[in-house]
């Protein structure tokens, strides 16, 4: 172990005995603002062979009672709203994609410290393949073949990630950039469904999405309000503008019909969005957008309908987590 991980691990201690002692948020990061705060899943496990997005639900709720005792907890919209508290660091919470266990395990904790929270899911339960194409993707990497064929180019495995064979770029990567469009997954789920089929009811909680029941549930609670993240999860922003337009039309509206409830908020999968898209999506009502921190979110700081937002991971601590 070299100094720099050392000194990297006795930082993170520290850090964390700070918050275990309730030492106020902006003491320990004296450059924070005010935040959104964005997760995805939260889980029973502290980790899981493919990725940190799920929150280990015990450092949840330390966090949701961190900030319920430090912060001021606003909606989304109160957020973009500006009703803050100027004594305090104001907050939003929000998850993404939608998964069941947010019902399960985010839920009674929101409800039981009396935090609000926005929950951006897609409507993919609509399709024969109810999952997010990258959670998919990522179980039938991790037990698939060594060699598979997309779109009529070859892909290798390597590690976590199958690369294609002629540039060696990641078959994620090419989906996300490349070839956004729903039909290019379809034939990814067509191809490696065989490898799901055998291995999901292991994985279950890191993939299953809730269905309409789920949500009509889930909406009922004074402490959710419901969002759109897109149809199918596609990477919106290189869509072309009229099928990303539809797409966010076609969630919105099957939300809606679902939760009968208006949807005025939308999280971009990926953070992928440009500034059409935003002037489109405002139109079709959506007031309140959500991008993430790994995008071109800077460029858009003065416009009234976007904010980007910290993601919580699985990385680390759960005080180191905030960080």
């Amino acid at each position: 172990m070299n100094f720099s991980r050392i000194s990297n691990k006795i930082i993170n201690l520290k850090n964390q005995i700070y918050f275990d002692l309730g030492v106020p948020f902006t003491k320990i990061n004296s450059n924070c603002k005010n935040l959104i705060f964005m997760y995805h899943g939260i889980s029973t496990n502290r980790s899981n062979p493919f990725n940190a997005r799920h929150t280990y639900i015990k450092d949840f709720e330390n966090q949701i009672k961190y900030f319920k005792k430090h912060f001021n907890i606003l909606t989304v919209k109160d957020f973009f709203d500006h009703k803050i508290d100027d004594s305090k660091l104001n907050i939003a919470i929000t998850f993404d994609d939608g998964y069941l266990n947010n019902l399960q395990y985010a839920l009674p904790i929101l409800e039981k410290y009396q935090v609000p929270a926005s929950i951006y899911t897609t409507c993919l339960f609509e399709e024969d393949n109810p999952y997010i194409w990258a959670d998919f993707l990522q179980i039938t990497t991790f037990y698939g073949k060594d060699s598979y064929e997309f779109g009529g180019e070859l892909y290798y495995k390597k590690g976590s990630q199958y690369l294609r064979f002629i540039d060696h770029k990641s078959l994620l990567s090419i989906v996300k950039n490349e070839k956004p469009d729903y039909e290019f997954k379809k034939e990814i789920y067509h191809k490696l469904n065989d490898v799901f089929e055998r291995f999901k009811s292991i994985h279950f909680s890191f993939w299953k999405l809730m269905d309409h029941d789920d949500l009509i549930e889930i909406s009922k609670s004074k402490y959710v309000t419901i969002g759109s993240h897109g149809f199918y999860h596609n990477n919106l922003g290189v869509l072309k503008l009229e099928n990303a337009e539809n797409e966010i039309r076609s969630s919105k509206i099957t939300l809606e019909n679902i939760i009968q409830k208006e949807i005025e908020e939308i999280a971009y999968p990926d953070g992928s969005f440009n500034e059409k898209l935003i002037n489109s999506a405002t139109r079709l009502g959506l007031h309140y957008q959500l991008g993430t921190e790994n995008n071109e979110i800077n460029n858009f700081k003065n416009h009234p309908n976007i904010k980007g937002r910290k993601g919580i991971y699985q990385c680390s601590s759960w005080g180191n987590q905030l960080l």
